[in-house]
């Protein structure tokens, strides 16, 4: 529940934040939820703030779907594209940030859930992962460990 209030917080945040950051009058737009403090956190121009809204919204719809109990989520097409646009958000995040996330997956899904749980609330990738759950972290780990 505590996952789901931050999305949503998050997004709020972003989208409130979206219009001030266009009015800006010089310099590429960029928006930063009012809670960033520190400098290692990435920052969101609007569109990249509506493209994180619409994979958040394509993971939910998509892992809310019953798996009939199969473990592999790239079995069932819809979900294995939607965790392809996450592994590309962890590669986007830069290599070191990408060497961090295959080095948890190795781990195992305890290593990987405490490397997400290290990242700040409104991190774009631990959004993006905490709206899977369990079975989106699941098939990323399978995914980094290979990586």
């Amino acid at each position: 529940m505590r996952v789901a209030a931050a999305v949503v917080v998050a997004a709020a945040a972003v989208t409130a934040a979206a219009p001030l950051a266009t009015a800006a009058p010089s310099g590429p737009a960029t928006v930063r939820p009012a809670a960033v403090a520190d400098g290692g956190t990435p920052e969101l121009t609007p569109a990249e703030a509506a493209e994180l809204e619409r994979l958040v919204a394509e993971i939910k719809r998509e892992f809310a779907k019953p798996t009939n109990g199969k473990p592999d989520v790239s079995a069932f097409g819809g979900k294995g594209e939607v965790g392809k646009k996450v592994v590309e958000l962890i590669k986007k995040a830069g290599p070191k940030f990408y060497r961090a996330a295959v080095d948890a997956a190795k781990g195992g899904t305890k290593s990987f859930n405490k490397w997400v749980d290290d990242l700040k609330w409104y991190h774009p990738v631990r959004v993006a992962i905490s709206a899977g759950g369990g079975e989106l972290v699941d098939w990323l780990v399978g995914q980094l460990m290979g990586g």
